[in-house]
């Protein structure tokens, strides 16, 4: 009992030592609360440091800015993307760093992508090149079936430089979720824009199939139906054996071009059901269409 009587007053003891050094911090703590007024102009030079110091260890990049970017636009002119877009992918990394000291540092984060903001403005050339690149791109791609059967590695070279794109994205979405910083441009979402490109170019290759009129060629149906046969049949082997080894395959790009070309050859019809056609011509029609559902 003796024992326990003594431990008791000994944590009394140490509580009421807490509590007395508790009740100084609070005092301490209350009296530096009139220094917050004059510590705003420490951060201030705090943040001037930050984005100085950033700025001086990427000062080489910025002052070649200018040569880089002549030298990817002469890049791409030589049809070199990948050399051109590894140019690009320097320029806006060091962009993108200098912006991201700016944020963690700015208290209003919005004015880091004010369009008149110094940074921005100078390295506007980056986003123009990014711009330049793309049309290339989308290019080559509004050309698939052409470029897959003449020169294939212009092809895997846009792919590429699209998928390095998408991860950049994915990197840039995953720190924009935990420091709220997204770079200018981003996401670019170029995998989603080559895939629309690559459909309306489907559209557009039904265009080159002639329909002439029954008044200069009695067999004008017959002659239309075999010229899209042959489009079809020859496109889609020629994206079968040529294209998807050379798309990743998560673009299930035959698929894609099958469903694309279904739809079109609908529309086709459709068009040309709503003609005023003789019963030779239903005929030819109906059992074109019978054959090509038991394709």
């Amino acid at each position: 009992v003796k024992t326990g009587l003594s431990k008791l007053r000994s944590a009394l003891g140490d509580v009421q030592d807490i509590k007395k050094s508790m009740a100084d911090i609070d005092t301490h703590y209350q009296s530096c609360q009139e220094l917050e007024k004059h510590i705003k102009p420490i951060r201030d030079a705090s943040r001037q440091h930050i984005q100085l110091a950033a700025a001086v260890e990427h000062l080489k990049h910025i002052y070649t800015v200018p040569s880089v970017v002549a030298e990817a636009e002469q890049l791409i002119s030589d049809s070199n993307l990948l050399a051109a877009h590894k140019n690009l992918q320097d320029l806006e990394n060091t962009r993108d760093e200098l912006l991201f000291q700016m944020h963690k540092s700015s208290e209003d984060t919005s004015a880091v992508h004010a369009i008149n903001q110094p940074l921005i403005r100078y390295f506007h050339p980056v986003a123009t090149l990014s711009e330049t690149l793309s049309k290339q791109i989308w290019f080559v791609l509004n050309g698939t079936l052409h470029t897959v059967r003449s020169n294939p590695t212009a092809l895997v070279t846009a792919l590429r430089i699209i998928e390095r794109e998408e991860r950049i994205d994915a990197r840039a979405l995953e720190k924009k979720r935990n420091t709220g910083f997204l770079p200018p441009g981003r996401p670019k979402r170029w995998r989603e824009k080559a895939l629309e490109i690559i459909k309306n170019s489907i559209a557009t290759r039904f265009e080159g199939v002639v329909m002439e009129s029954r008044d200069d060629n009695k067999a004008w149906l017959i002659q239309y139906l075999m010229g899209l046969r042959r489009l079809v049949l020859d496109d889609l082997v020629t994206i079968k054996t040529l294209g998807v080894p050379r798309f990743p395959a998560d673009y299930h790009i035959f698929k894609l071009f099958a469903d694309e070309y279904h739809s079109a050859l609908m529309n086709v019809m459709e068009d040309v059901a709503g003609q005023r056609m003789e019963a030779g011509e239903i005929i030819a029609l109906l059992s074109w269409a019978r054959e090509y559902l038991e394709m």
